[in-house]
């Protein structure tokens, strides 16, 4: 049996590994209280589909490169203490050669010190000068003349900057049944009458969301529509006379460009914490895995020194000019620093008009940053290696057709609530006539996630024709 998943026409070779992540990290890490994903659901009961939840989000690639939406500080921290160590011994040692070389030295050099005669003491004593009862005095001290600087009125490119932005961008917190505590991220306004975006993996399978600007003003906000594909998500909040960011155009983006991150690292403590640095490279394709080290994606990104970190997540990057030119969303982990990558905001903005519009993605078409790589989400043999089997040989019939024979299907996808069920033939997919599991992985190969595809299936005796958008593999 197999689970086909096709390689959506990207290199067999992946390079990294994004996302993870979403453990409370009160648990993981008692030194980090607050992380920018949700926590990791509980994993739902496996139905022999593909051995993993299709809700869950990409994840890390451990081979090559590590992007994650979040870290772990228990690997930097025991090499941190590993170095102190190192350094103390080093410092010991030190004292204790130079303590053997000065002993060495006083028993080794006779004492040469000659008394003083006593016409030279006397000598000294008459030049002494005579003690005098009277204490110093001083008089006419000078003036310091200190005059402190009235500094507001010193502005910079930054603070102007930050003045005319911040007032745009928010923190996220989400909390889920009140088991995990609360995940943080961050978003910005998107129009005045209460539209924030924000990332997908920041408000995953929250039980509730508040949207909290850096005043302190709190809303509760609702999901407007999420897509695990892109990566983005729109909230509506119900508060009126917002101020908009401004959207830039990324398409014109170059490197060396002045760029700066505002959002909410770490905790809510450090909610408003603007970054600032350069456009490091443009077009980066990150490959993003599942726990099986497939690829599920590849998203083409904005890469940018500005420090990322978890819980900026969601937040925009403006250029220098105040404008949005992305949307903060992976770091390349463990040792590296300076490293971020950001969704293009030319190609988000029209995922977000799919959201408000329809609450999901109709057309990845126009999401031109990212290639998903799409999947079924069932399990199949082929029906002469099923004749063969023990366990499925007695449900076919004698005059059942040659093609792909199901399985499993997993609830709730495409494919199932078109109307496949377990047991079912598969003949024929998307025009193409099928003899074996190996001709459904081809043929699936040649398409491409929200692409509306048919087959035709031997349902219980007869031919039915099925029609269906194809899912993706994250």
């Amino acid at each position: 049996m197999e689970d086909f998943e096709s390689n959506g026409g990207m290199s067999p070779e992946s390079e990294l590994q994004n996302r993870p992540d979403g453990v409370n990290p009160a648990e993981e890490n008692e030194t980090e209280p607050a992380c920018d994903t949700p926590p990791e659901a509980p994993s739902p009961a496996s139905d022999g589909s593909d051995g993993q939840s299709s809700s869950d989000g990409w994840k890390p690639y451990e081979r090559k490169k590590n992007y994650a939406y979040t870290w772990r500080a228990d690997r930097s921290e025991r090499r941190q203490r590993r170095s102190e160590a190192t350094v103390l011994v080093v410092v010991l040692l030190t004292v204790v050669v130079l303590c053997a070389l000065l002993l060495a030295w006083s028993i080794t050099v006779p004492d040469d010190t000659s008394a003083v005669s006593e016409a030279e003491n006397s000598e000294i004593a008459a030049s002494a000068p005579e003690e005098s009862d009277e204490a110093p005095t001083f008089t006419d001290l000078p003036d310091l003349n200190i005059d402190i600087k009235d500094y507001d009125t010193v502005s910079t490119l930054y603070t102007e900057l930050y003045e005319k932005c911040s007032g745009s961008c928010v923190s996220v917190i989400c909390t889920y049944n009140g088991r995990y505590g609360y995940t943080l991220g961050s978003g910005f306004v998107l129009s005045e009458d209460g539209y924030i975006a924000t990332n997908h993996h920041v408000i995953e399978n929250a039980d509730t969301i508040v949207v909290r600007f850096y005043d302190g003003t709190e809303y509760t906000a609702a999901l407007v529509g999420s897509d695990s594909v892109t990566d983005l998500a729109v909230l509506f909040i119900d508060a009126g006379g917002l101020e908009p960011v401004q959207i830039g155009n990324s398409d014109a983006v170059t490197v060396g460009e002045a760029v700066v991150a505002i959002g909410t690292p770490y905790d809510l403590t450090l909610a408003g914490t603007m970054t600032c640095g350069i456009v490091s490279g443009l077009a980066r394709d990150v490959e993003c895995t599942d726990d099986y080290g497939a690829v599920v994606k590849t998203m083409t990104l904005i890469q940018t020194d500005a420090s990322i970190n978890p819980g900026n997540s969601g937040g925009p990057l403006f250029n220098i000019y105040g404008q949005v030119i992305g949307i903060n969303t992976l770091k390349l982990m463990d040792e590296y620093e300076g490293i971020g990558f950001c969704i293009p905001i030319t190609e988000a903005v029209e995922v977000f008009r799919q959201l408000v519009e329809y609450g999901e993605v109709n057309d990845y078409g126009s999401a031109g940053f990212v290639k998903a790589t799409p999947k079924l989400h069932i399990t199949v043999m082929s029906v002469s290696d099923a004749r063969l089997s023990a366990d499925y040989g007695s449900s076919i019939g004698p005059d059942a057709p040659d093609g792909v024979y199901v399985v499993t299907v997993t609830p709730g996808t495409a494919i199932y609530e078109a109307g496949l069920e377990t047991y079912d033939i598969i003949t024929e997919f998307n025009g193409i006539t099928l003899l074996s599991k190996e001709d459904l992985a081809n043929a699936l190969s040649d398409c491409s996630v929200g692409q509306t595809v048919s087959a035709v299936i031997w349902h219980r005796g007869e031919y039915k024709t099925l029609t269906f958008k194809l899912d993706s593999a994250s």
